[in-house]
């Protein structure tokens, strides 16, 4: 028995007596709180006003005058409702106690012994906390399954000649709702990268991670028509998703893939009954060999570009969240990465990250971190760390990601 249990409370049904009272005395050295049924005046036992207590009690223990049938009945309803409390019966007659355990139901005879008491009580305790343990250990299995199959779902692209890449993430729960990915375009002529953050967190985001992720890397690298991306949809789904005649079935040529991806991932989530998820992405397409990248920024934070001479420009949105309106109008813009200058995405786990004060990191004290670091991967990310847990006392309250492209020399 553990100082956990102190104060629950044990209903002890029947009369006084020196069998109620000698099973009063042990459980209140215990200690429990003791609720005496039919005390003061002597009632006939109700099974269903017991039945009644069963949820705010941790014990019930019954006279031998109650007859079985009953006993039983109050023991299976406490079974139905939660698997406690348990249901003891107490005798003064040990010859009776092998024809109650033969209907299965825990009896305390007399001479009563305290430690059989303890022992009784707390085993209806621990067959409930085993119930728990199982309960919360297949949750756990659940969650890390989960968090495999994201770890499965990293990026394994190398980094192309001539440009560092480094991206680091540090889930609030085990499944993460901000997801990154990296990817060859055109047979390898262009580096594809992705840093995401959908709506909420846990399981239900990171589902929708993977279809996000899905459906990118699909239209982005295969040029899939509007046919092929709603057969894998209803694979995924079971369903058929709704049609949106305002996408083109076939990319136009000429239209960056990049652009009508996204444009096609958004059409999807804001028409189909996946429910009300959304997202942010930055989304692009790197020419290893000139620096140059088309973008699509989709309400995500900005991007950083640190400049060789420490300064910073901001790449803003080019377009809404995708997930909440069908026909939103998306738009790439175009930069050149020039050598020693280095690209920053984040998710705003790291801007947003607030204190107990209600404080924020804010994009100013990632923009100092940046340039204290020098763009460095190895530097920056451990500055970004403590950047947010200094401000939130020591854990993430929200999913945090980090991607850094830097060129290093000349393709």
């Amino acid at each position: 028995m553990t100082d956990s249990l102190d104060a629950e409370a044990v209903l002890l049904v029947g009369d006084r007596g020196p069998l109620a009272d000698r099973v009063a005395t042990l459980l209140s050295a215990r200690p429990y709180l003791v609720i005496r049924l039919g005390e003061e005046v002597p009632v006939r036992i109700d099974v269903e006003m017991i039945c009644s207590m069963l949820d705010s009690v941790a014990a019930v223990l019954l006279p031998d005058d109650l007859t079985a049938e009953d006993a039983g009945r109050i023991r299976e309803r406490a079974r139905e409702a939660s698997g406690r409390p348990p249901v003891i019966l107490y005798t003064g007659d040990p010859a009776v106690v092998a024809d109650y355990q033969a209907r299965g139901l825990d009896v305390l005879a007399s001479p009563f012994s305290a430690s059989y008491l303890a022992h009784l009580l707390d085993r209806g305790r621990s067959g409930k906390e085993a119930e728990l343990a199982r309960a919360l250990g297949n949750y756990q299995r659940e969650l890390q399954a989960g968090a495999h199959v994201q770890q499965n779902l990293l990026p394994t692209e190398p980094a192309p000649n001539g440009w560092r890449v480094s991206v680091r993430s540090e889930p609030a729960r085990t499944v993460s709702g901000d997801f990154h990915d990296t990817f060859p375009l055109l047979g390898g002529r262009r580096f594809g990268f992705v840093v995401a953050d959908v709506s909420g967190k846990g399981v239900s985001a990171g589902l929708y991670v993977a279809l996000i992720r899905g459906l990118l890397r699909r239209l982005v690298q295969d040029g899939a028509n509007r046919t092929a991306v709603h057969e894998m949809l209803e694979h995924f789904h079971g369903e058929q998703p709704v049609a949106d005649e305002t996408v083109p079935r076939r990319f136009a040529p000429g239209e960056p893939q990049l652009l009508e991806a996204v444009r096609t991932v958004n059409a999807y989530l804001a028409e189909s009954r996946s429910g009300s998820y959304f997202a942010t992405l930055f989304a692009g397409a790197l020419n290893p060999e000139t620096g140059a990248v088309s973008y699509v920024n989709a309400g995500h934070p900005p991007g950083l570009l640190l400049g060789a001479d420490g300064s910073v420009r901001r790449l803003d949105a080019t377009g809404p969240v995708v997930g909440l309106v069908s026909g939103a109008d998306f738009e790439t813009k175009t930069l050149t990465i020039e050598p020693g200058e280095t690209l920053l995405l984040y998710t705003d786990g790291i801007t947003e990250a607030r204190s107990i004060y209600g404080n924020l990191v804010g994009e100013p004290a990632l923009i100092r971190v940046l340039q204290d670091s020098h763009g460095d991967p190895e530097r920056l990310w451990p500055q970004i760390r403590s950047l947010v847990l200094d401000q939130t006392d020591g854990r993430f309250r929200d999913d945090v990601t980090a991607m850094v492209l830097q060129r290093t020399r000349r393709g």
